[in-house]
């Protein structure tokens, strides 16, 4: 009877510690590859990343982060 009660107790208290799913991701990947939508929808402003001199530089937009975006070469 202690160990059942003891098994019981344990399992109500992990419970808390499960984890819930989240009831919808802010962002996958996915769903921009199988739709008609081909930009993604971040609206950021340009920012330079990488200057050669005055007048040529390579910018990165339309960014989330460092690592999802677009970068582009600019010679003005």
């Amino acid at each position: 009877m202690r160990y059942r009660m003891a098994v019981i107790a344990s399992v109500v208290l992990m419970q808390g510690c499960a984890t819930q799913q989240p009831q919808r991701s802010t962002f996958r990947l996915s769903d921009f590859r199988s739709s008609t939508l081909k930009e993604l929808p971040y609206d950021s402003p340009p920012q330079t990343i990488y200057r050669i001199d005055d007048h040529r530089f390579v910018t990165l937009e339309r960014y989330r982060d460092c690592n999802h975006g677009e970068s582009y070469y600019n010679d003005t």
